[in-house]
This record gives structure tokens, sequence and C-alpha cells, in this order.
């Protein structure tokens, strides 16, 4: 059956629907995927607790009381105190969890390399209903496990703002617009699990389809548009026109720093060994970017590229920098003309930059010695407050290992860390409100 009720199912009704304020509900804390949280950063962090578990695990989500994680081959979601680390339930899928869940109002949803979502009672874990996105059960190995031909991303997308208080989430199954019937994206009522809307991304001409060259990723809301890496649909994924964004050409979750490219607020990625350089020497681009509502995105990277760029040496911290630059919203096409990007303040790190969160009144940089995440787990990892004015540190706190990729949340209730050795790290100072 592609659609089950779980026996929290009529609880549903009674939920309130509301966005978080002050919490990271979601992967990159919301559906722009901002890395940006309104509160301050703390003066002198310290870890407070610390919770094992086993290796990989994915970023953490923290809303209500609980922080959740999934480790991610063995198909189990872990939701912990936010005041102590202890467990408070844990959930096994049919699947590998490749991201964290989405927690909204009471709920907790999130997709399997099984092709399936869930949603879960964030309270106790309790089922409420699954539904298979793939269009049939079909299966393949990849990375040693049975996967769907069509898996779900882990972080599903949660869209409140349209009237009535209906909450939508959106998430996209398949491996490729060019394999096996495509993408499949789908629109469906949080609370019940019903499909509002569904629509396939392949590449050969059929009726009622997107045909785009593209492949998945998790879901982003910028500007009333749902982005799936360059493309981009409304709400009832319908396409529409390309607009400035932020994606990651190779996917958010790669974290393959060797081979992927950088991130980019843009609208599309030079392709072929002279053209990739291009668009991120006239764009905002680094390997991560966090932005605000304000006119400066912040990211960590190269300040430019050129063809020939692929030898790095040894030492990174000679070759990438964290920045501040003008968050220009005008279309590729012009800023081409300039060939500059409006870089406010570059500095350097004495590490390398794994994770970034854009606080009110700093930034929180995490990351350790190595890009190489083998090489990583031999050693800490370290945290630092540095100035949005001018990258400067202010205050640095030693990790007991670093962060996995994109791996760290602010929240009233300090920050939560999650680390290449499978640990979920607290840490908490005199600013944490």
């Amino acid at each position: 059956m592609p659609f089950a009720w779980g026996p929290a199912y009529a609880a549903t009704a009674s939920l309130k629907v509301r966005a978080s304020t002050t919490g990271w509900p979601t992967y990159r804390r919301d559906a722009r995927r901002s890395a940006c949280q309104d509160l301050p950063a703390p003066v002198e962090p310290a870890v407070a607790w610390t919770r094992e578990l086993s290796p990989p695990i994915t970023a953490p989500v923290a809303d209500g009381g609980i922080v959740v994680v999934a480790e991610r081959e063995r198909h189990t979601l872990h939701a912990l105190s936010a005041a102590d680390g202890k467990p408070a339930w844990t959930f096994v899928a049919d699947g590998r969890i490749d991201s964290p869940p989405t927690l909204f109002a009471g709920l907790c949803v999130f997709g399997t390399r099984s092709g399936f979502v869930y949603c879960l009672r964030a309270s106790d874990g309790a089922l409420v209903w699954r539904f298979r996105a793939a269009p049939r059960d079909r299966r393949l190995f990849a990375c040693e496990q049975l996967e769907s031909v069509w898996p779900v991303h882990g972080s599903v997308l949660v869209d409140d703002t349209l009237s009535g208080g209906v909450a939508t989430a959106y998430f996209a199954a398949g491996r490729s617009s060019f394999l096996d019937g495509g993408i499949r994206l789908y629109a469906l009522d949080l609370k019940t699990g019903d499909v509002r809307h569904s629509k396939d991304v392949y590449m050969f001409r059929g009726r009622d389809r997107i045909r785009q060259q593209v492949l998945p990723d998790i879901l982003s809301l910028q500007k009333d548009t749902i982005w799936m890496r360059h493309l981009g649909v409304d709400k009832n994924l319908a396409p529409v026109k390309a607009r400035p964004h932020l994606f990651a050409p190779r996917g958010f979750l790669d974290d393959t720093w060797w081979h992927r490219t950088y991130w980019v607020y843009g609208t599309e990625m030079g392709g072929g060994y002279t053209n990739w350089p291009v668009v991120g020497n006239v764009s905002p681009a680094g390997r991560l970017l966090a932005f605000g509502g304000g006119e400066l995105i912040y990211g960590y990277g190269r300040m430019a590229y050129r063809v020939g760029d692929g030898h790095v040496r040894p030492d990174m911290t000679e070759d990438y920098r964290l920045f501040a630059e003008v968050l220009d919203r005008t279309p590729s096409a012009i800023r081409r003309q300039e060939r500059k990007r409006q870089v406010k303040w570059t500095a350097r790190l004495p590490f390398v930059a794994r994770s970034i969160v854009l606080a009110r009144d700093a930034l929180l940089v995490a990351g350790g010695s190595s890009a190489d995440e083998s090489r990583e787990r031999l050693g800490p990892g370290t945290l630092w407050i540095a100035s949005r004015e001018d990258g400067s540190k202010r205050a640095a706190c030693t990790l007991p290992a670093p962060p996995v990729l994109d791996g760290m949340g602010l929240t009233e209730k300090g920050v939560f860390v999650s680390t290449v050795d499978g640990a979920v790290v607290c840490l908490q100072g005199e600013n944490d409100e």
C-alpha cells in the first residue's frame, strides 16, 4: 500500500500549526536553508553534555525540548532531551536516513532511501502515517544496502505559508531525471498525508511532465519558489523561470571535499573544466554559505577561481577564507559583465571550516584540521565565535571531534553539534537565552 495510518494518526487533529522562532527544526534551520538564527551567540561556549551514538550520524535538529539526529546506516532516529542529552525516544525506519528530519507543529517528518516518507509524533516517536513515494516497490543495492530505485532524502521541506493553517510537505523521490521514469515531486498535507500535487521530472517527452536535466536534492523554499538545485517550481509544482537563489550544484549533502563544486547564490553553474570557474567569480560562492535578511552573505571558500586551480596546497588554511560579501540578487548574466564579486572582508582560520551558523551578532564556525574526514577522526575539532564585522575571533572552544558537514545548530537551549565520530554535543554559554 502506498499509504498507511499509524496509532497516533487521530491525534493530528488537535496539533497546532506554528513555525519555530528560536529552535533549529529543520536542515539549515529554515525552509530557505539559510543557516541563520536570530539569537545572540554564546560569549564563552563550553561543553554542557555529550551523547555518543554510532557513526555516521546526520546533522542535528532541535525544537520543543528535544534534539533529533539519525544514525544513517542503522535506519534509526534518536530523540534526546535538549537539557541533558538523555534519550527521549528511538524510531527504526525501513531504510537509510541520509539527513535530519523536520520538526513542525508537534510532528517529525523524514524520508528514507527505501522510498518512504514517515510522519511521527514528536513527543514520543509514535507513527502518524507512512507514505510510499516510490511509484513501485523496486530495490537495488547501494552502499552495501538495499535501497529503493526512487529514494527520498531525509530532510523534508515543510511550508506553512498557505492560508487556513495548512502545512504542506514537499520532497522528491528518484535518482535522476534520465533514469527509471525520472524524479517524482510531491506535495502532501503534513497532518493527513494526503497528496495535494505530484509531478514527474523526466528528460524524455510525455504529458504533464517537467522536461529538465537535474538530479534530486534536499528542497528549499526561496521567494515563494521551491528549488531542487537549479530547477524551480511553484507551490503547485509548475515550473518557473530561474532566479538567483542558494543552491549546491553537487547537492547539499555532498561532503566529498576534493571532488564537489562550490555552493553558489545564483541561477546556474558553469559546466566543463574551462567554464566552472566563471560563476564563482561573479556570484557569491563558497564551500559553505549562510545568509539572513540583510545585504550580506557569509561563507567559507576561495575568493577567486581559475582554470588550473584543481591542485590545492596541503595547508588549506592558506587557500580558503571566511568572508562576507554583498548579496547581489541581480541575474548572473548581468553580473558577468562586471566580472567581479563584491567582497567586504576576509579572514583566515587556523582550521578547515565544516559548518557555519549566522547568529544575530556573530558567526559560529566549526571545523577540524583537515577536509579529509578519516584524518579528522584522529584529532579534536574547533568552534570559533567570529565577528560579523571583520571575521576576527571573539571566543573559541574545543570540540571532542570535528563536526559532520553542516552539522551545527543554534537554539535558545544552546549550540548543538553532530561530530564525525558519532557524538551529539551541546555547548552553552552566558548569552544563551
